[in-house]
């Protein structure tokens, strides 16, 4: 194993020896969402914010699972409040993102169905 001269490569280079990945469409949706606000990691991203700049999406916790529901125009996110406040987060986001990408009714979906998250 030869020793690498860490110091000695600056990012330029690095630039050209890092091969590109390709974004995926869930990336270029998140990107395109999260550039309307000053984001630089995720403690930043203010969530209850950003879902309530959508008029016809409204937010209730409940004692029973998460999950989405879409009524005409209109969407309900219904997140469990006995989870802890990181996990309501966690399940906030999840069925916001159900939402945004419009995977359709989960109550239709079979328990064994897997989704790309």
């Amino acid at each position: 194993m030869t020793n690498i001269d860490y110091e000695g490569i600056d990012k330029m280079n690095l630039v050209k020896i890092i091969p590109k990945q390709q974004h995926t469409y869930f990336e270029d949706k998140a990107n395109e969402i999260l550039s309307k606000y000053d984001v630089k990691n995720p403690y930043d991203i203010g969530l209850y914010n950003i879902i309530g700049t959508y008029k016809n999406l409204k937010v209730f916790f409940m004692n029973q699972n998460s999950k989405v529901v879409l009524r005409k125009n209109i969407a309900i996110i219904i997140v469990n409040e006995k989870l802890s406040s990181i996990e309501k987060r966690l399940e906030l986001a999840e069925e916001f993102c159900h939402y945004i990408l419009h995977l359709g009714n989960q109550l239709n979906y079979s328990s064994n169905y897997k989704i790309n998250k």
